[in-house]
């Protein structure tokens, strides 16, 4: 008889404890008449993988900045997990073109934990276009 005294709910890595006993027929306890070897395992959980986009956008030229704050999320979170903030940076005031850039993420779950380790976060850049009148 085995059992498993180890449970991991969040990323990362813990030793696997075994509890064993060997019982004979009637189902009693019997270990102490057997020398047994025990290899502790690992019990692994990586992160999940997630893609985050910047959007993209354009106007004609005005002599103001171009921002947008807003992104894409390209599959999806841990259920009961939620994206607390993202972090979008990038300005196009000039007619041009220049890259709008993810900085950072909080991603939190259901007990408000911050668990954004857990993830393998991708970002994907956008871009910002101002074009001429």
């Amino acid at each position: 008889e085995v059992q498993s005294a180890s449970t991991i709910l969040d990323c990362g890595t813990t030793d696997n404890v075994l509890t064993f006993a060997v019982r004979d027929r009637r189902g009693s306890i019997e270990t102490h008449n057997y020398s047994l070897f025990v290899k502790a395992g690992t019990l692994t959980v990586t992160p999940a993988p997630l893609t985050i986009k910047a959007a993209d956008a354009e106007k004609v030229f005005d002599g103001e900045a171009l921002t947008t704050d807003a992104y894409e999320l390209i599959g999806e979170l841990v259920p009961g997990d939620t994206i607390e903030s993202v972090t979008v940076e990038g300005s196009q005031t000039r007619v041009g073109r220049s890259e709008n850039l993810i900085t950072g993420i909080i991603i939190r779950n259901s007990d408000g934990e911050d668990v954004t380790l857990c993830y393998a976060i991708e970002t994907l850049p956008g871009t910002l276009r101002v074009v001429s009148p």
